[in-house]
């Protein structure tokens, strides 16, 4: 079965603060941080089910190497990042 990820307006818009903050720290931090990111959105494309259920219908991923977590709601046609 194939999923879709959504990503929400207020998911993306943090994750656009977190880049610049991490960028303004040195440049390529926040490359590293994206491509961490990129890591994690494709890995929960491929088995959004793999990850532990918490709060409802919740279930939360953390970033490899950087203290960051996405929040995800998983639904029959996709997941969708919440923050």
């Amino acid at each position: 079965m194939s999923y879709r990820l959504v990503v929400r307006d207020s998911a993306a818009k943090d994750v656009f603060e977190a880049y610049f903050w991490y960028h303004t720290i040195r440049p390529q931090l926040g490359e590293r941080f994206m491509a961490a990111l990129k890591e994690c959105y494709d890995s929960i494309q491929a088995n959004p089910r793999g990850y532990q259920l918490r709060k409802g219908n919740f279930r939360h991923v953390m970033l490899r190497k950087f203290p960051y977590r996405r929040s995800m709601r998983s639904t029959a046609r996709r997941s969708s990042s919440t923050g």
